[in-house]
């Protein structure tokens, strides 16, 4: 069964109870108890501070459901009846019987009626609603109990010998009656708001009104008296039953908040885990990618070197046979004399001058193409082996530039070096010749204009245990935009052009991962362009070169 369903028939169980006291306190004290009196005075002082301690509280209650938009229809207006309410009754149960007993009692009943009364207004009036109301009102009930205890002779009789004066009567039939509209005009609202909160009050100020008008028939400590304490009691019981329904309400809340969030926390996991899925996958691909990247770079600038050295040994290798050739012949023409015996001195002197110079032009050209392939050897086997050794820098780069000598010359730049002939690095060789290559092809690519003859410089420098690349052309330079994308992938100026936007990011690479090193650039525009690289001169373990 849902709380609706339960409140409805405690409703219904409440109200039948409370008809049966009613009438049965009336009819006992008429018959049978007529004339008996319980005057237990510690009794009612509980009653009434307990009834005094639940106002207060469901009033600071309906306070905070007030900030949540929920509880009753009402919960300013209930509030501040409650709380007057409720500090006058605690008055009540201070004083001892007899006149401002029964006046704080009465007065308690009326100014409660009287509040709970003002929520007719509700929609037309603010200021029902408004905090300066409720603490007018409690205020307003903080004097009147102060008063009513400092000056009790000057209240009005309430008891002449043991029963009830018409003041009051009044006072409680006027409370009483409140009370039955304040809960007409609840029950009114509770046919639209269908809110279990609302028909609790309703029965609460239905409670509190039957008590009021029970009070004239009533006399002190008789059964009828006690009877409309007993209807009170229920009436506070059945605002603590406020309190049951809007925790179990929240609960239920709660519960189905909880079920919600988890199913949503179980959602976003399986969102989570699918995406932590598909970005490893995409982790996994742009690493193969990077990886074929670099190797589709390094087997380029391998292509490179293989045909520019290639195209350096043609000129060397022609001059040779061309060489060889002229000594073949030469040589036939001094077989043919001396088989004939007209070979002369002059003739062989003539041979012996020609062959001379034909072989040392053959063995200078083939010792050129001897160092040739032995620089295209070290640095091809440098970039295939990818291992750590010791080198001397001053050399092997006089290598590098050896090999890319043949596209230098072909745009008719130009390559100063500057290196200490005895520095030795212990790093990875081939990935040095990958960063000056892709260097030079960038200068040649981006930075030099075409027809322009540019120059670059190439400085190596020890630092302790670094050593620092420094590589500079003179070529265009770059805006502090352009610079600040350099080392993005696929960015590049020649974009539609052939340019891929690689160039950059492979040397940042091969700097950050395959050296373990840094690089910093510097340029403006028209002031060419410049890198700074440190790396590491001592490795305690070979690196490994993403490849």
């Amino acid at each position: 069964m849902n709380i609706n369903k339960n409140t409805h028939i405690v409703i219904w169980i409440i109200i039948g109870v409370s008809l049966t006291i009613h009438g049965a306190s009336l009819l006992l004290s008429n018959t049978l108890l007529n004339n008996i009196t319980w005057p237990l005075i510690e009794a009612h002082a509980v009653v009434e501070t307990f009834g005094s301690a639940v106002a207060l509280f469901i009033a600071l209650a309906l306070l905070f459901f007030e900030k949540y938009n929920t509880g009753t229809s009402f919960n300013i207006e209930i509030a501040t009846a409650l709380l007057v309410m409720g500090i006058l009754d605690g008055f009540h149960a201070a004083v001892n019987v007899g006149q401002t007993f029964v006046w704080l009692h009465s007065i308690a009943t009326f100014f409660g009626g009287l509040t709970f009364i003002t929520l007719l207004a509700h929609s037309r009036f603010t200021w029902f609603k408004n905090r300066y109301w409720l603490i007018s009102a409690c205020t307003a009930a903080i004097i009147i109990g102060t008063m009513s205890l400092a000056y009790p002779t000057d209240l009005p009789h309430m008891v002449e010998q043991g029963h009830f004066t018409g003041t009051a009567m009044a006072l409680n039939a006027i409370g009483g009656t409140m009370f039955f509209v304040a809960a007409v005009k609840i029950l009114l609202v509770y046919r639209d708001s269908h809110n279990v909160s609302d028909l609790l009050f309703c029965l609460h100020c239905f409670l509190f009104g039957a008590a009021a008008i029970m009070f004239e028939q009533s006399k002190l400590w008789d059964t009828a008296w006690w009877g409309w304490h007993i209807l009170r009691l229920m009436a506070y019981i059945v605002a603590l039953g406020f309190l049951l329904v809007e925790g179990m309400q929240i609960l239920q809340e709660l519960k189905q908040h909880k079920e919600q969030l988890e199913e949503l926390v179980s959602e976003r996991t399986r969102s989570l885990v699918e995406t932590n899925q598909k970005l490893e996958e995409t982790v996994a691909y742009l690493n193969r990618t990077h990886t074929q990247l670099l190797e589709r770079e390094k087997m380029a600038s391998l292509g490179d070197l293989v045909a520019g050295v290639a195209h350096e040994i043609n000129t060397p290798i022609g001059i040779g046979i061309t060489s060889t050739t002229y000594l073949q012949q030469h040589l036939d023409d001094l077989t043919m004399k001396y088989q004939t015996k007209v070979l002369s001195t002059g003739v062989l002197e003539d041979f012996i001058s020609d062959s001379t110079g034909a072989c040392k032009l053959l063995l200078k050209n083939l010792q050129r193409t001897a160092n040739l392939i032995n620089s295209f050897k070290q640095v091809a086997v440098d970039q295939s082996c990818e291992q750590v050794r010791a080198f001397n820098v001053h050399d092997y780069v006089q290598e590098i530039i050896a090999a890319l000598n043949p596209e230098i010359k072909k745009h008719d730049h130009k390559i100063k070096f500057h290196c200490d002939p005895g520095l030795i690095a212990t790093t990875y060789p081939g990935v040095i010749f990958q960063i000056i290559s892709n260097l030079v092809a960038n200068s040649i690519a981006h930075g030099f204009k075409e027809s322009e003859q540019g120059e670059i410089t190439i400085e190596f420098f020890k630092h302790d245990e670094h050593i620092e690349l420094i590589y500079k052309d003179n070529g265009k330079g770059m805006s502090e935009l352009e610079l600040s994308k350099l080392f993005e992938p696929f960015y590049t100026t020649k974009r539609g052009s052939g340019g891929m936007g690689l160039g950059a990011y492979i040397i940042y690479n091969l700097v950050t991962q395959g050296l373990d090193g840094d690089v910093h650039t510097v340029s403006e525009p028209g002031k060419g362009l410049e890198y700074r690289i440190a790396f590491a001169n001592k490795q305690a373990t070979p690196l490994k070169v993403v490849s």
